[in-house]
């Protein structure tokens, strides 16, 4: 891939290529592949560009110690200036009996998936199963049921069913963390403008079904698009992160 853009090849070659390295290593099927280069290469082509690794310890990286070395961070000698003295060890006190007691309900990884759809196979060799463009199963017990299944990731009849739930025992909690991983792992097909929708969509449940709580959130690994980005404050422009 370097050798590539140092001989100036378009994005299409290059993304050529990476979706030949997909299906010749078969690391997903040809529809995963060619759908999570486009979804990436963007990215890619700048970690490649901007890289200190040789080639070798990317192969070594990806494909382990038969392709190249492996880059290990570990081996390598850091040294990180500490301003000022270690402070010293402040042992936790423990509540006086009958302190004031607070109750935290934490929602995470829900995963919700808008395309969910019942019937269609739920053991379908990619990532994400009960989705388009699986088909109906043959057999109802190979189709996807009502509520969810163990390759599959939760309807939205569960995350509702989930909600009303809450909102009957809500005088069991006194406030909510919400921890992130709220969009589906639909990591090859996945927009800036539906990860944000999943997020405000989950957020007027919230409101709705739980009136009054205080809510504190995070975001997830799987918030970003494409998943597991989160660059630096100085990446700026389209690569930036502030859109989230």
């Amino acid at each position: 891939i370097q050798s590539l853009m140092q001989k100036n090849a378009s994005k299409n070659t290059i993304a050529k290529v990476l979706e030949e390295i997909c299906d010749i290593f078969n690391i997903e099927d040809h529809y995963v592949c060619d759908a999570i280069v486009a979804e990436f290469e963007d990215e890619v082509l700048y970690i490649f560009a901007h890289s200190a690794l040789q080639p070798s310890e990317v192969c070594g990286a990806v494909l382990g110690s038969n392709c190249g070395n492996k880059y290990n961070p570990f081996n390598q000698k850091w040294t990180i200036p500490i301003p000022g003295n270690k402070p010293p060890v402040k042992h936790i006190v423990q509540p006086k009996s009958g302190s004031p007691v607070n109750r935290i309900l934490q929602l995470s990884d829900i995963h919700w998936d808008a395309q969910y759809t019942p019937g269609l196979i739920k053991e379908c060799g990619e990532p994400l199963c009960c989705r388009p463009p699986n088909k109906k199963a043959t057999n109802p017990e190979d189709g996807a049921g009502i509520w969810g299944e163990l390759h599959c990731d939760t309807p939205y009849r569960t995350v509702i069913n989930l909600m009303k739930h809450l909102n009957e025992i809500s005088d069991q909690f006194d406030w909510v963390y919400v921890t992130g991983d709220l969009p589906a792992h639909n990591d090859w097909s996945q927009t800036r403008d539906n990860q944000t929708k999943v997020l405000v969509n989950i957020t007027k449940l919230i409101k709705t079904y739980l009136p009054g709580k205080p809510v504190y959130f995070t975001i997830g690994n799987h918030e970003s698009s494409p998943v597991n980005s989160f660059p630096p404050p100085f990446i700026t422009g389209k690569e930036s992160i502030s859109w989230l």
